[in-house]
């Protein structure tokens, strides 16, 4: 086979353990607090990442110069699981699910990045959706399975600061080339950093007595490893081989399959609410990657 085909089976199955990233936070947050999941999480993580750092052996200012993007990355994990904790799998995957759009209008903002007609439009069915699952839970009282404003807010932000790192270390990258190794290793570090110090500010518990059960440490290890490492180094090999439009398609991959997951282990059904706004997020990305892949042919 060829490396195209190795690259795209590498976005399939990445797409397919994120896809489990729900169903792995809703196990780690019961009865546990968030901010100590996270640390767990991105101190093994980080501990299994050091040998390729060290073997990278980048200079003190690159550090320096990815320190507050990581910060602002590593926001993304308390909130992300104070937000799973009360709202559904679902809600989070499909507001996470518009990262794509939200991040194309932060680049215009922020960088001044241009976006086609078609892009925009696709950007704004996108948006309306992911605002319709936020306030979703207003309408559909009684169902708990349309998630919960407050923890719809918590995802949502924690999806914005996701975005406004990718932008950055995009940046990074292109004028000062530094290394996805190096972008991925701090966040890694920043973000168990920060979870250890809001788990003692609030005085949390570092081993809960039910932790030391094997389905808790394997699910902690399966996220520390399969969610955060595997994939990493999945997704990264892969975009070498593959457009970023094409890899880009990771994010149907993984909603798609997320649905099935939140189905099979937590019970979570889909209502007529989540699956309009759903539809119109996964339709505003479709409009606006075929308005990318126009622009790219245009430009040849």
């Amino acid at each position: 086979m060829s490396k195209r085909t190795y690259a795209l089976i590498a976005i399939i199955v990445a797409g397919i353990l994120w896809s489990t990233a729900g169903v792995a936070a809703k196990t780690l947050v019961k009865d546990v607090s968030p901010f100590v999941v996270g640390f767990w999480r991105f101190f093994i993580a980080s501990l299994c990442i050091i040998p390729f750092c060290i073997k990278e052996k980048k200079s003190l200012i690159t550090w320096r110069q990815l320190l507050i993007p990581s910060t602002i990355a590593a926001l993304n994990v308390p909130l992300y699981y104070v937000g799973i904790q009360l709202t559904t799998a679902n809600s989070a995957s499909l507001i996470f699910t518009a990262g794509p759009l939200v991040t194309a209008v932060l680049s215009y903002i922020l960088i001044r990045e241009k976006n086609s007609l078609s892009k925009w439009i696709g950007i704004l069915l996108g948006l309306v959706g992911v605002l319709f699952i936020i306030l979703l839970p207003v309408f559909e009282k009684g169902q708990s399975i349309a998630g919960d404003v407050v923890g719809n807010v918590f995802i949502t932000s924690g999806m914005l600061s996701w975005t406004i790192y990718t932008i950055w270390s995009r940046k990074l990258r292109s004028v000062m080339h530094v290394s996805p190794l190096a972008t991925t290793a701090m966040h890694f570090f920043v973000s168990s950093l920060m979870c250890l110090i809001l788990a003692l500010v609030t005085q949390q518990s570092f081993l809960p007595t039910h932790v030391f059960s094997y389905t808790y440490i394997g699910t902690m290890v399966y996220s520390a490893l399969f969610l955060t490492l595997v994939t990493y180094f999945l997704f990264q090999w892969a975009i070498e081989h593959v457009s970023a439009t094409t890899a880009s398609f990771k994010q149907y991959i993984e909603t798609v399959f997320a649905v099935l997951m939140n189905a099979i282990f937590l019970g979570e059904t889909l209502t007529l609410g989540l699956v309009g706004g759903g539809l119109l997020v996964i339709l505003g990305l479709t409009i606006a990657t075929i308005g990318k892949v126009n622009s790219v042919r245009r430009n040849k």
